[in-house]
């Protein structure tokens, strides 16, 4: 099972790279431009989700509504993790 990740917000893009067993990978795009803008995939370090923004020639500006569009898609994913997890248990 997994979380069904939308394809689009407000601001943002989202597209789904792939799904293991336990983690998935998702692309985020700005929506005016297709610009890739990051990957948001799961950090074993830190064990959750995080997004890890593209370092190209290319700065990105965000405001607060497209911060909250990834942080709702992160929020989901750990919660989605945290569910499984127990599942297992």
């Amino acid at each position: 099972m997994k979380l069904l990740i939308p394809e689009e917000s407000e601001h943002l893009l989202f597209k789904e790279l792939y799904t293991t067993g336990k983690t998935q990978k998702v692309q985020v795009m700005e929506k005016k431009w297709g610009t890739t803008i990051g990957t948001i995939k799961w950090e074993w370090k830190w064990k959750q989700y995080c997004l890890f923004i593209n370092t190209g020639a290319q700065d990105y500006v965000m405001d607060h509504a497209m911060l909250l569009e990834i942080a709702a898609i992160l929020a989901g994913l750990m919660h989605f993790k945290a569910k499984e997890k127990k599942n297992e248990a």
